[in-house]
């Protein structure tokens, strides 16, 4: 069965980021997504805590190749995502607990709406230490 979700993240030099973005995806309650990890020619530490993290999680999926930039990495990605729906994130961005669950439970509707109520999500999840507050927020503007 392909994976609903296909979450693209291109990493260079993100070593010490890597744990928030990644420890964020592990902890979704939302499971049926695959994790493509391109690595772009770090020169840290970052490919084998990709690889390590690969070994611990069937779904995610590395890549390795040398630096060619952030669109080279994505499409790289895209190549051998087993998509429905792709989300591409950054190897620092931190806490997206909530973007899957509300991709899952408002997929249904145009694509617009849905991203939209998912760069709220992570702009509320900033700003609001309240995560109830955030996703009660959402329900509301996507009715």
């Amino acid at each position: 069965m392909k994976p609903k979700i296909s979450i693209i993240i291109p990493v260079y030099n993100v070593q010490d980021y890597l744990d928030e973005c990644l420890g964020s995806l592990v902890c979704q309650t939302f499971k049926d997504f695959e994790i493509v990890l391109v690595n772009d020619g770090s020169t840290d530490n970052t490919l084998s805590h990709i690889q390590s993290f690969a070994k611990n999680d069937h779904r995610a999926i590395v890549i390795n190749q040398s630096n060619q930039g952030v669109s080279a990495a994505r499409n790289a990605a895209l190549s051998i995502a087993k998509k429905e729906y792709i989300l591409c994130l950054d190897g620092d961005d931190p806490g997206v607990q909530a973007t899957l669950k509300i991709g899952e439970e408002f997929g249904g509707r145009d694509h617009s709406t849905v991203i939209n109520a998912c760069e709220k999500v992570e702009k509320l999840l900033k700003t609001d230490p309240n995560f109830k507050q955030a996703i009660d927020d959402i329900k509301i503007l996507l009715k």
